[in-house]
C-alpha cells in the first residue's frame, strides 16, 4: 500500500486472494481507481506478451481493458481499468439467492452469456489469437452493467497462424506439458495435442455445461488429490473420454449436446462457424422464454443475438429468420448492446 508505479500510480492494496493483482490510482487523474497486475522482472515475460495481445484485441469492444504498460528494474507492470465479478463468482454470488436446487436458475444463467463466451472467443480467433485458458474465472462482466462480458487473462495465448507459413502446424508431444484449467481442458490438450480455435470452443462447452449444471462429471477430482499435475492430467482425461455426451450434457436442453458434438467434430486447423453455435442457443432462449414467460430473462440471454459482428461472417437467412420470428413473437427487446 502506498507504493509509487512511474510517476502517476499509486498501489492500494490486494485484490481478492489473487496475489499478483493489486488496486491502484491514477494520481494524475483525479484519483481514478484502476487496477494493476504485477510481475517480477526475472520470471517469464508473461505480462508483456499478455499486453501485447490486448493491444491487438483494444478496437474491439469488451477487450478495451489496458489502460498502460510500464516496467523498472525489479517488476514489469500492466494497468487497466477495474471490471466487475468474473461468472464463477457471480454465479456463486446469484446462486445464494435462488431457491435450493433449482435446475431452470442454473440453464438460464448459462444461455445468459452462452452467445457472448461464443463471441468473445471468436473475436480472439479473427485476430489469429487463441487464449488457451478459457474457463468461468476468465469471463467477467462490466463493473456497471452485467450484460456486457469481457474475456480476460492472455497469459497463456499465443497466435496460431504465422504470416508466412500459415496455421500452426499439428503436432502431438507429452501431455504433461499441455497447459490451461484441467477441469476445462479440450480432451485434444489432455492427448498432448497442439492447441487451436477448436479447443478454446471446447472449453467454453465445458465451460457452460458446468454453470448449467453446477458440476462436471469430473468436478469432484480436485488437484490436491494428485502428487504431479500430469496425474491429475491422466486421470481427468481418462474420465472425459469415457464419459458420454448423454452423461455430460444429460437434463439439459438439446442445445448443449449439439454445441459438444460440433465442436469435438472440428479439425484441427477447421475454420469453426461460430454464428451456428451462436444460433444453437438462440432457439434455446426462444423456448425458455416460453416456458419462464419472463421479459428479463429473454432481455438478458438474447439480448447478445442481436448483435453480430459482420467480420466473423455472413449472416445467413436462416439467422435471419430466427431473429425476425423472436421479435414478432415476444416484441422488441431493448436497444441491442454493442458488444458482437
Amino acid at each position: 500500500t502506498g507504493t509509487k508505479i512511474g510517476s502517476r500510480y499509486e498501489v492500494c492494496g490486494q485484490l481478492g486472494h489473487y496475489k499478483e493483482v493489486f488496486t491502484c490510482v491514477d494520481t494524475s487523474d483525479g484519483n481514478r481507481e484502476l487496477v494493476v497486475k504485477v510481475e517480477r522482472s526475472e520470471d517469464t515475460n508473461r505480462l508483456l506478451s499478455e499486453h501485447k495481445f490486448y493491444t491487438k484485441l483494444s478496437t474491439t469492444p469488451c477487450f478495451d481493458v489496458v489502460i498502460d504498460y510500464l516496467c523498472d528494474l525489479s517488476f514489469r507492470y500492466l494497468v487497466m481499468k477495474p471490471l466487475g465479478p468474473n461468472l464463477y463468482d457471480l454465479y456463486r454470488l446469484e446462486g445464494k439467492e435462488a431457491p435450493d436446487n433449482d435446475h431452470n436458475w442454473r440453464v438460464m444463467f448459462a444461455l445468459r452469456y452462452a452467445s457472448q463466451m461464443v463471441s468473445r472467443v471468436a473475436n480472439c480467433h479473427i485476430r489469429q489469437i487463441i487464449h488457451r485458458d478459457i474457463k468461468p474465472e476468465n469471463f467477467v462482466v462490466d463493473a456497471i452493467d452485467e450484460k456486457y462480458l469481457y474475456l480476460i487473462d492472455f497469459n497463456l495465448a499465443k497466435e496460431y497462424t504465422n504470416p508466412l507459413t500459415g496455421h500452426i502446424p499439428y503436432c502431438k508431444r507429452n501431455a504433461a506439458h499441455s497447459v490451461g484449467n484441467v477441469q476445462f481442458l479440450s480432451n485434444n490438450a489432455h492427448a498432448g495435442e497442439q492447441q487451436s480455435r477448436r479447443d478454446d470452443l471446447i472449453s467454453v462447452g465445458y465451460s457452460l455445461v458446468w454453470l448449467a449444471k453446477g458440476c462436471l462429471p469430473w468436478s469432484h477430482l480436485s488437484s490436491r488429490k494428485f502428487p504431479m499435475r500430469s496425474d491429475y492430467l491422466r486421470v481427468v482425461g481418462d474420465m472425459k473420454t469415457l464419459c458420454s455426451l448423454d452423461e455430460l450434457c444429460g437434463g439439459l436442453p438439446s442445445a448443449f449436446r449439439q454445441y459438444m458434438e460440433y465442436c469435438l467434430r472440428l479439425g484441427f486447423e477447421e475454420q469453426p462457424n461460430y454464428f451456428h453455435l451462436r444460433s444453437l442457443f438462440a432457439d434455446c432462449v426462444v423456448s425458455a422464454r416460453s416456458e419462464t414467460q419472463t421479459q428479463t430473462s429473454l432481455e438478458q440471454a438474447f439480448e447478445d443475438y442481436l448483435t453480430i459482428d459482420s467480420k466473423l461472417d455472413n449472416i445467413s437467412p436462416h439467422f435471419k429468420r430466427k431473429v425476425s420470428n423472436i421479435y414478432t413473437k415476444f416484441g422488441t427487446p431493448s436497444p441491442p448492446m454493442i458488444c458482437p
